[in-house]
């Protein structure tokens, strides 16, 4: 049977359930003749795992049991041996479904077997817009319909689920006879012989494959197998209906109604497909002696049935569902997976193709800006962005992504705007708060940033993301203790978050708490032994208490692992230069610049050592005037430390007229309350330069880095 064929070879549930119910069918027959004890108990294991693959099999199950229990001749049993048989029943049953409901009970807070999904599936079936919520695909249409509830103030998934059954109840009670009437168009398509897609559209498939090519096809409004099948089924139960076990019929009817309750598709019905098989053979059987033996008049009812049967499954259609471009979604859900495996060029290919086959996908047309702009092209990114506002203003996700489009290309208050609308059309959208706050914080508007990562985490209480970056923006603005206080709630979320830990450490070394910093850096360690920057942590901590002996161990122990970590580097110069080991300071601050070559620290102790060093081998003027002047040049001359730097350089090289203008330059912009030492000392090199000496010394002490 071509869709059984199908559905195996897809990652659903389907065939299981097909399964479960040809199983759970042939034992409720096999312990209603032999009401052997195994028998009760392989029931209630085969009822659990029925109704967890399916929880449609609930109703059919309970009365299934029902119906059990109240055939059993009970003249010949004790109620004791009836009580025995109902725990072992429930023995199997709770078995299998207990381990579930503690499960469910720990991740969403509710003992139950029954998923919290069961109340968007109800109400994307029962509603006054049915065509339009059973047709909803994955991606902005579907996050808006799953965001519904917690704009009405629902908090979690189980209030989520009354929020949606509460919405379908108001349908079913306002409009009796529009429910009535639905149920009746789910019913012609519960039964249509052709496959109603639901995800996916097995005919779309067949292109692949040549056995799904014989196996499942449709002529205009008839479907082959299920065209065939559901008519002979029909003749065989009604021919064969004195043979036919009650329970087989009670599944039938049962299970249909409470797949068609919710709403109907082609992998839905497949339980039903083994036991339709069973009556199609029957009725098959049955047509065939009728002919045979030329029984027309009692060939009359089964073809009555069969053509009334062959017109309710073709005539009806096509329905809404079969009017979807499933080839187009199709790639649109490849892209995805590309761009969740992290393949961005696959993902743009694939996005690319699903719009060349499906214009109107303005889904794949948001992603593929998201994904070009993650490829750095975020002026083709704006152009899609833009196409999907001008078909549809309101959508926040597209103001979202084109805001991050245009922060890329620097236009930070186009993007702050843009954030602003996705906001105002979704007070609850966490990620249009988070970027608004990045983008806020990249230009220096660290009140509001700070507002707005706070907003994200009211709207998304566990968002660490929002979280960290806050940390880290109340660390870059100097409001540590704040900065202390965010990450030590991440660490309480996420105790193995070694960046949060790590951060928090280099925090309390601000803030000169060093056995504080020492333990958490410790701990970071432990999560992740050899973890790079925990080790260069604790070199620091080790440096701040001088003892550089063990801080050089950390810090080589961190180039070990990562020998490109420049900041290490940079440190052991530091320590170095201050031993005197002037030789050993230039080749770690060399390494540091090569390694990042736009850090202008290391070219600032290197360049001094180069102007003042007092020894011949290591002074080098010109280089020493060359890295200054380029410093200099990045600050446009308004950086006195940067100036006495390069009055030094010049004096070292012979040019004191220029090293004596610069230093006045230098002091006249030092302003007072900055600092007097530093005044003091250019003071000092200026009297020399004045007397056409250069400014030398052993260099083991560091000139404080100048950060203004």
């Amino acid at each position: 049977y071509g869709t059984l064929i199908f559905y195996t070879a897809e990652h659903v549930a389907a065939t299981w359930a097909a399964f479960w119910a040809a199983a759970l069918i042939l034992v409720f027959i096999k312990t209603e003749k032999e009401k052997r004890a195994p028998y009760f108990f392989i029931l209630g294991l085969l009822g659990g795992l029925s109704i967890l693959t399916r929880p449609t099999f609930l109703p059919f199950f309970i009365i299934g049991c029902i119906l059990l229990f109240v055939k059993i001749p009970h003249p010949a049993y004790k109620t004791k041996g009836v009580i025995f048989q109902i725990i072992l029943l429930s023995s199997g049953f709770f078995l299998t479904i207990l381990p579930v409901c503690f499960l469910n009970r720990h991740v969403t807070g509710k003992f139950t077997f029954l998923p919290y999904s069961g109340g968007i599936n109800f109400y994307i079936g029962n509603n006054e817009d049915y065509c339009r919520t059973v047709t909803i695909r994955p991606g902005y249409e579907w996050d808006k319909l799953t965001a519904l509830p917690a704009h009405s103030g629902a908090i979690g998934p189980w209030e989520g689920q009354d929020f949606f059954y509460e919405k379908s109840r108001e349908f079913i009670k306002t409009n009796p006879g529009a429910f009535l009437a639905l149920l009746g168009r789910k019913t012609l398509r519960f039964f249509s012989s052709r496959e109603i897609p639901r995800n996916i559209d097995i005919y779309l498939y067949r292109r692949w494959s040549s056995l799904l090519k014989a196996l499942v096809w449709k002529i205009g409004g008839f479907g082959f197998p299920f065209g065939l099948l559901f008519p002979l089924a029909l003749i065989g139960l009604y021919n064969q209906r004195r043979r036919i076990p009650m329970i087989l019929i009670l599944f039938l009817l049962f299970f249909s109604l409470s797949v068609i309750l919710i709403f109907p598709s082609s992998r839905y019905r497949v339980p039903l497909l083994p036991l339709m098989i069973i009556l199609c053979a029957a009725g098959s059987v049955s047509l065939w002696r009728l002919i045979s033996q030329k029984k027309w008049r009692d060939l009359t009812p089964a073809a009555f049935i069969f053509l009334a049967a062959l017109l309710i499954t073709f005539i009806p259609g096509p329905f809404c569902e079969e009017r979807i471009n499933y080839e187009g979604e199709m790639y649109y859900a490849l892209g995805h997976q590309a761009n969740e495996k992290g393949d961005k060029e696959e993902t743009i290919r694939l996005y690319a193709k699903a719009l060349e086959i499906a214009p109107e996908l303005d889904d794949a047309r948001n992603n593929l800006g998201a994904a070009l702009v993650e490829m750095e092209a975020p002026e083709e990114g704006v152009n899609l962005f833009l196409e999907v506002l001008k078909k549809n203003p309101e959508r926040e996700d597209a103001h979202n992504n084109l805001a991050m489009a245009l922060a890329r290309l620097h236009e930070f208050n186009d993007a702050i705007s843009h954030y602003k609308r996705a906001i105002e059309i979704n007070p609850h959208f966490t990620e249009a708060y988070y970027n608004l706050a990045n983008c806020q914080r990249t230009i220096g508007q660290n009140e509001a940033a700070i507002q707005n990562y706070k907003t994200a985490l009211q709207t998304k209480p566990d968002y660490v993301k929002a979280s960290f970056n806050l940390a880290n923006l109340y660390a870059g603005i100097g409001e540590l203790n704040s900065a202390v206080l965010e990450y030590q709630s991440i660490i309480l979320k996420e105790p193995a978050n070694i960046d949060a830990r790590n951060n928090l450490a280099n925090v309390y070394l601000l803030q000169k708490r060093y056995e504080e910093a020492d333990k958490e850096f410790r701990k970071t360690l432990a999560i992740r032994p050899n973890f790079p920057p925990s080790l260069f942590g604790l070199g620091n901590v080790f440096f701040e208490k001088k003892d550089y002996d063990s801080a050089l161990a950390r810090y080589r122990e961190a180039i070990d692992v990562n020998p490109q970590f420049a900041q290490a580097f940079f440190k052991m110069g530091n320590i170095f230069q201050m031993r005197g080991e002037s030789g050993e300071a230039i080749s770690h601050y060399e390494k540091a610049m090569n390694l990042i070559p736009e850090w202008d620290k290391p070219a600032f102790h290197l360049a001094w050592i180069y102007a003042s060093c007092d020894r011949n081998e290591y002074r080098n003027p010109q280089e020493a005037i060359r890295i200054a002047e380029r410093l200099c040049g990045k600050t446009s001359y308004s950086n006195a430390g940067f100036l006495d730097l390069l009055a030094a350089a010049y004096a070292g090289n012979g040019r004191f007229k220029e090293a004596v203008e610069t230093a006045q330059k230098a002091l006249t912009l030092w302003k007072e309350g900055k600092g007097g030492s530093l005044s003091e000392e250019i003071r000092k090199r200026l009297k020399l330069y004045q007397d056409e000496t250069p400014f030398q010394d052993s260099c083991a002490i560091l000139t404080p880095y100048p950060e203004e």
